[in-house]
């Protein structure tokens, strides 16, 4: 390693990996884990380590852009930085590519259009979230891989291809972890997790043991993921939803309206967003000015900030009975999602019922989950309402 000292805490995963990294029987290494567990960091360390340790070409994909520069490429960054490897003459910003002294290259890519993957020819391949990846995707990259390929995901649901192509291969060692093997992690998040216990049975379940999740209470089932709507007939009318946040993400949805289809693309999910921050991102997405933007009616001057700036942003409808009366309107259709929609995606597939201690099903949605959901209600409750010949008791705020 040209005498370089490095100075890492590494947790009981990095020595996980690396030990079947090594084993020579081994060509999948499958990370299946909790949230917070440690095990992107600890596979991203070990990748840091090996190309140091060797002339070796390795890529790290993710399903889109956006996921994999908030996840694996911030953490690898991180990691660089503090260990004083990472220098700016060596990192393609364009290409997303590091060139180390020795020849070693690690490179990001995702997975959002073929022509980014198909072009990968690596040694070491390393799928963050590969859970969320179609099994057509993952041959692809398996076939363009020399070497190893380590993959990580959180067990979100029991449909995968993982478990029923990757894990039962005897070449694939199974590595499972929660967030109690996560030594960097702060007490403040390992209570958040703990406390998934009094939430949600599923929850704990997935993000706190790293087990395989089965909904029972899961509120909706009518979610079909699409590679794009370019096939698909025209939407009769666009609508928005918009549900704000601070620490909760704020989300923005596009809904495309076609008789009993809903054609839904995420537009915007980010946190820590103040209002003219957001109202910049909307001028920049070229929606139309007669388009109509439902959004949360608790967030009356933030509406009219909106409307101000020259949207035509409207309060959602909300009153007694409005959350059900919204959600059984969205089972009314059946909701067709960008696959590169990954935070709708996952919170449609969770945004469940909560359940009491006996596992009772109560009629109030769990809010982990709620925030694409709430964009989508206001946006078609909303419009379907201010359309219907019927009476039904709301006002709008």
């Amino acid at each position: 390693m040209n005498n370089i000292t490095i100075d890492f805490k590494c947790g009981p995963l990095f020595f996980s990996t690396q030990e079947a990294y090594k084993n020579s029987e081994c060509r999948i290494i499958c990370h299946q884990g909790s949230a917070r567990s440690g095990k992107t960091w600890s596979i991203l360390q070990w990748l840091i380590i090996n190309s140091l340790q060797q002339k070796i070409d390795t890529t790290i994909v993710s399903i889109n852009s956006p996921h994999i520069r908030r996840g694996a490429l911030k953490d690898w960054k991180i990691i660089m930085n503090e260990a004083g490897l990472f220098h700016d003459s060596k990192w393609s910003e364009t290409n997303k590519i590091y060139k180390f002294d020795n020849g070693s290259n690690i490179s990001f890519v995702s997975c959002d259009e073929p022509e980014k993957y198909l072009g990968i020819s690596t040694d070491d391949l390393f799928i963050n979230e590969a859970i969320l990846l179609d099994y057509e995707i993952f041959n692809n990259l398996n076939l363009r891989t020399r070497n190893k390929i380590i993959m990580d995901y959180n067990p979100i649901t029991d449909e995968s291809w993982i478990y029923s192509k990757i894990i039962p291969r005897k070449d694939c060692i199974f590595i499972k972890s929660n967030y109690t093997q996560n030594i960097f992690l702060p007490k403040v998040q390992a209570d958040e997790i703990e406390n998934l216990k009094n939430i949600d049975p599923y929850l704990y379940s997935v993000y706190a043991l790293g087990e395989i999740g089965k909904r029972e209470n899961q509120i909706f089932n009518n979610l079909e993921i699409v590679e794009s709507f370019e096939n698909m007939p025209l939407p009769e009318y666009t609508i928005y939803g918009l549900d704000f946040g601070i620490r909760d993400p704020t989300v923005l949805l596009s809904i495309g309206i076609f008789e009993k289809s809903l054609y839904v693309t995420e537009l915007i999910y980010e946190s820590e967003l103040i209002n003219s921050e957001l109202i910049e991102k909307m001028k920049g997405l070229n929606i139309p000015d007669c388009a109509e933007i439902y959004a949360d009616s608790a967030e009356p001057g933030r509406i009219q900030e909106i409307y101000n700036s020259g949207f035509n942003c409207f309060s959602a409808l909300k009153g007694p009975g409005s959350v059900n009366f919204g959600i059984n309107k969205i089972k009314e259709f059946t909701v067709y999602s960008l696959r590169s929609n990954i935070n709708f995606n996952r919170e449609f597939k969770n945004y469940s019922w909560k359940m009491d201690k006996n596992g009772r099903v109560l009629s109030e949605p769990v809010h982990l989950y709620s925030h694409c959901p709430d964009g989508l209600k206001y946006a078609l409750a909303t419009h379907l309402q201010k359309y219907m010949n019927s009476y039904f008791n709301f006002r709008i705020f």
